[in-house]
């Protein structure tokens, strides 16, 4: 197992510079997240990976606003791309550290996710959302790796059983919600 690095020369959000700095993270995390989550701060607060992750949120909400022509749709889409990262962060937290045995923060389980969020930028399209959904698992994974010093197997157990767990939460919602 190896150890996660401590804060190495990094490529983090930039606020002060966003443009440039937001076209830079994407590239990295879609094309080559292994490279970019080899040089990710694992501390140093999370406002410049939430600031990300409420970029990428905006504009896959506006696009598949725009497309849906469905204001629900897009309050639903903004409001559960905003806060289901923090929640899986917990869940991801919570499995690596207590159930796998590896090291890491709640914080770098989030700074994963926000960067991650770069997926939404193009699981918008049609047929390739799933494709782009398969990728974040693979996007996730390699962070998670990375970040916690793990294992891929550990890493990848942990992505799969967030998602099962989250699956199996929104059946009962639906269940309970919707009625018989």
């Amino acid at each position: 197992m190896q150890t996660p690095p401590e804060n190495p020369p990094t490529e983090e959000f930039d606020p002060g510079n966003a443009l440039v700095s937001f076209r830079n993270i994407t590239v990295g995390v879609l094309i080559s997240p292994d490279t970019f989550f080899q040089t990710m701060r694992t501390t140093g607060g999370l406002t410049n990976p939430v600031i990300y992750l409420a970029g990428c949120v905006l504009i896959n909400t506006a696009i598949v606003g725009f497309l849906n022509k469905d204001g629900v749709l897009m309050i639903k889409s903004l409001a559960l791309g905003i806060t289901f990262p923090f929640i899986t962060a917990g869940i991801l937290h919570f499995i690596l550290t207590r159930l796998l045995g590896a090291r890491g923060t709640y914080e770098a389980a989030l700074r994963v996710n926000a960067y991650a969020a770069a997926v939404n930028l193009v699981s918008w399209f049609p047929v390739v959302g799933l494709l782009a959904e398969l990728y974040r698992v693979y996007v996730m994974t390699t962070g998670l790796r990375i970040a916690f010093g793990t294992t891929g197997r550990r890493a990848f157990l942990a992505v799969a059983l967030t998602i099962a767990l989250l699956m199996l939460a929104a059946l009962a919602f639906m269940r309970f919600t919707t009625g018989p």
